[in-house]
């Protein structure tokens, strides 16, 4: 399972800005961009890189439509590291996207 909490930098919370746990581990982060041609949209990205193959596999970030989108394409890609390296995924259980909340 996921937790989310708002990401927190220089001692401030960031609005629109949240950071995915797993276990205790920091995962993943989206963020509204709110500027430029894309404002509105969420990014995402995944924050661990465990291999080249792992890298090469998959897209570690991206930008979405909606938060929505955002959470579900980090929770996939969770989901994907836990089954492929449990015993680094092993500290904080499974991801599921239904208790995914940001």
């Amino acid at each position: 399972m996921l937790t989310w909490k708002r990401t927190r930098i220089g001692g401030e919370d960031l609005h629109h800005d949240f950071t995915a746990f797993h276990g205790d581990r920091m995962v993943g982060r989206i963020m509204r961009i709110d500027g430029g041609p894309q404002a509105g949209r969420w990014k995402w990205f995944f924050l661990l890189a465990p291999s080249g193959k792992f890298l090469a596999d998959h897209d570690t970030g991206g930008t979405e439509e909606t938060r929505q989108q955002a959470i579900d394409r980090l929770v996939s890609l969770v989901e994907i590291w836990a089954r492929e390296f449990p015993e680094d995924a092993g500290r904080g259980g499974p991801a599921h996207g239904a208790d995914a909340r940001a």
